[in-house]
């Protein structure tokens, strides 16, 4: 259960927000420094002590059920021993040497064996990394600039990603400090809409370098593709002669072994993973064709690339995954959970949306029969969902279940620590929580 204050984490805030601008190193975390929710007062623990299996501890001695799992890497569960103990040995080896290490070309081959368009893999430390550089090497393999991107869809914080990303009713973006010839290279349209990308590809593919696109959203709530839109981008792609790029920054190891492109059985040019591919440690990285990569894959360089450290907690990680029957228990608790909710929201007659997969899967307070486009969840804060999303997010934390705070909506990671005991315990508090979000006129 949450603790009865969070005394010592507002001090260690006062403290931070002398020396860390807003208190944190993250923007997805200035809810909790913040204290508001879409413009509504929000209560929740701000430093964490530790954490363990599928629970959280915060520094005021409050546990958690977590279904945050640090913004989805973590996918075995927090300390997973079968991760740390093969890093802690590695670490007493030494944590860099600037010389290459068997266990990268291990961890690559496994990629290449379990990724549909893995035929090379380039490491790197971070998924803004990744995304950036996947663009860069389609800039330099097509010749051509622009980018065409989908709103709502987040691959970092770079640049070139920057036009809506996220965007307001009116849709106008503010892009302060970008130059605008940046802007002008990234070209922003609805997302599940393959006439828009046809008109757009059939006016500009001259001069656009690759789409980049999530293959199933989980940024901006959990979206799923509509039936045949991945392959409408693959086949449109193909045909205007542009490189598809698959950001699995998040899918990537979470939705299965092979992904998202595994899971709907189209592949991507080039593809970017970090996130639940090492189970929280820092890594990251882009697989393409060996035709590209050939080509391009050289230009990526850096001192903490590969490093033997995050290298192996990924190979652990993907060993581990490769074990039966880890995503069928994860799957299987995340479905529980999702028919629970979906449950619960009919018997109390209140208006929401869940949907996803069983190892991520979003809440989202409205009339509606599913979310088909990020416009429905980010263009307008409405009364009184918005508020029920706040109210429900506080009085599941009361209860001592953490769910991040995001895009109005409510999302669910799963990870293999995660128990049948946890799914019962979140699921009769969740009653209470919808109950109270209901009040809510």
């Amino acid at each position: 259960m949450r603790a009865d204050s969070f005394a010592k984490s507002d001090e260690l805030l006062e403290r931070a927000c002398k020396v860390i601008p807003g208190g944190t190193n993250s923007g997805a975390r200035d809810i909790l420094t913040g204290g508001t929710f879409d413009g509504y007062p929000i209560d929740y623990p701000k430093f964490v002590k530790y954490a363990k299996g599928s629970h959280i501890y915060d520094v005021d001695g409050g546990e958690y059920v977590d279904y945050c799992c640090a913004f989805g890497p973590i996918i075995l569960g927090h300390a997973y021993s079968a991760v740390n103990d093969p890093v802690k040995e590695q670490m007493d080896r030494g944590s860099i040497y600037g010389l290459n290490t068997e266990v990268e070309v291990e961890l690559a081959e496994k990629m290449v064996k379990h990724i549909p368009c893995a035929d090379m893999v380039r490491f790197l430390n971070t998924g803004s990394e990744a995304a950036s550089i996947a663009v860069r090497m389609a800039r330099v393999y097509s010749g051509k600039e622009k980018v065409l991107k989908f709103e709502g869809h987040f691959h970092g914080w770079h640049d070139w990603d920057e036009p809506n990303q996220y965007f307001y009713s009116d849709a106008k973006y503010l892009a302060s400090g970008i130059p605008l010839n940046t802007l002008e290279n990234t070209i922003t349209i609805q997302w599940n809409d393959l006439d828009l990308v046809e008109r757009t590809l059939k006016n500009h593919s001259h001069e656009i370098a690759a789409v980049i696109t999530e293959p199933y959203m989980m940024n901006s709530g959990v979206i799923p593709p509509e039936e045949g839109y991945l392959k409408g981008l693959r086949d449109l792609t193909r045909e205007y002669d542009t490189l598809l790029i698959m950001d699995e920054i998040i899918t990537g190891f979470r939705l299965g072994l092979s992904g998202a492109q595994g899971l709907f059985g189209v592949a991507g040019d080039l593809a970017t993973y970090a996130k639940a591919m090492a189970n929280g440690y820092t890594i990251s990285a882009v697989v393409g064709t060996k035709k590209i990569m050939d080509k391009v894959g050289k230009i990526v360089e850096g001192t903490y690339n590969a490093n033997p450290v995050s290298t192996t907690a990924a190979l652990a990680t993907i060993t581990e995954l490769e074990k039966d029957p880890n995503y069928d228990h994860i799957n299987r608790m995340g479905n529980q959970l999702m028919n629970g909710f979906k449950d619960l929201t009919q018997d109390i007659d209140i208006e929401a949306v869940v949907q996803g997969r069983g190892p991520a899967f979003g809440l989202k307070f409205a009339n509606l029969e599913r979310v088909k486009n990020p416009r429905e969840i980010l263009a307008e804060k409405k009364y009184p969902d918005a508020r029920r999303n706040v109210v429900f997010h506080q009085e599941m934390l009361n209860r001592g279940i953490f769910i991040m705070p995001n895009a109005r909506s409510a999302r669910f990671y799963l990870c293999q620590s995660h128990s049948q005991q946890d799914v019962e315990k979140t699921l009769e508090p969740a009653e209470a929580a919808f109950k109270e979000a209901k009040k809510i006129k």
